[in-house]
Formats: structure tokens, sequence, C-alpha cells
């Protein structure tokens, strides 16, 4: 299956500058390429960061463990399981993973319909805010990707519903986009549980990032 890619921008973070960027609606080859050649090692140099500045554990990147090879695979050819990447200049500057079919809505208005599950949302590491004060190379990385999967759930007749779980360092960038916190989920080791109300969706999708 060959991959669509729609033309998107991000924003450098530093110098505020424009650049073209790409959504991809399929992670492929290279995108994994990227990962372990390219993300790997620069993650790896952060964790060494925090190693050496006697950082606490706790305030390690969360997603440090995360196997974006192995994640891909085990879903891949799955039409309930889709994925996305951005890419700028070439380089893969996130990734995602969508499940259309094992979770339902939770808000009142809304509850018990179907929506598209973030599964797994990454930016690479060089996009990361870390507690050392790494500075992001781009910023709306993160963004781009929430906006693909609200697209997908237009698709897909969901109007728009998106729900997912977070790791406990990115609460708050959900919270700040207007997503609704449900509070921690004991059967998903107690992280919060986030939905996107649909008031918010129009003026959501129609960001820069």
């Amino acid at each position: 299956m060959t991959a669509e890619v729609s033309k998107a921008y991000l924003r450098e973070a530093t110098t505020g500058l424009v650049k073209e960027a790409e959504v991809w609606d399929s992670i492929v080859e290279q995108h994994l390429v990227d990962w372990e050649t390219e993300w790997k090692p620069y993650r790896d140099m952060i964790l060494q960061a925090h190693r050496a500045a006697g950082v606490s554990l706790l305030k390690w990147p969360q997603s440090r463990h995360w196997d974006w090879r192995n994640k891909y695979q085990c879903v891949q050819g799955m039409l309930s399981t889709p994925s996305f990447a951005v890419m700028c200049s070439g380089m893969t500057e996130g990734l995602m993973l969508l499940d259309l079919s094992l979770h339902r809505c939770q808000l009142p208005e809304q509850k018990g319909k179907h929506l598209v599950y973030v599964d797994f949302l990454e930016v690479a590491p060089w996009n990361w805010k870390t507690s050392i004060g790494h500075s992001p190379r781009y910023a709306g990385v993160g963004s781009l990707l929430l906006r693909a999967a609200i697209e997908r759930s237009l698709e897909e007749g969901f109007k728009g519903r998106v729900g997912l779980h977070a790791l406990p360092q990115a609460n708050s960038w959900y919270g700040k986009l207007g997503m609704i916190d449900f509070g921690p989920d004991s059967s998903k080791s107690n992280l919060h549980y986030f939905e996107m109300p649909l008031d918010k969706i129009d003026s959501f999708i129609g960001k820069d990032g």
C-alpha cells in the first residue's frame, strides 16, 4: 500500500521560522529507519545527559523505552490500526498509531459511541522539552499528529471523536489543547484518559500547529 502524503507546516521553536512539512497516512520503512538511525542515538544522548546531571528517573523522558519498529510490526496490515508520520526536510519528526475498533467515547453526550483511539504518539527526541533544559527543534509536531487523528475520525464517520491515555509528562499538554481529563484509569496503569470535546474540534483542526 502506498502512503498518501499531505502538505503541512511546522515552526522552528527557536527562530519562529515556518517550514513546510508532510503528514504521511502510513508509517513506511524510511520512518522506521530514521527512528533506528537518528532517533535512538539522539534519545540515548539525552538520557546520558540526564544520568550525568543526576536527574531523578521520575523526570526522565517517559517514552524512552518505546520501540517503534516492534510497535508497527505488531499491527502492520491491520485495517483497524492505521499509522501516521510527520516529516520535515527529509527527516521523520513524529510517529503515531491509532486504533479504530476497541474503544468507545466516555463524554456524557457521546458516551458509548465509536472514536479513534490514539494508541501511541511520539515526537522525535530533538523535539522534546526535557528537565535538563533541552530546547525542541520544531513546535507543532504533536498537534499535527493529533489533528490527523481527528481528521481520520471524521473520515470514519465518528464526528472527530478522539481519545487517548497520556503519559504523565504529557498530561498538561493535552489539557492545554482543550481535551477533557477523565483522571487516572486503573486499567491502564493509572494513566490519565483524555477525550477531545466536539466543540473544540473545528477550532483545533484549523490550527497551524
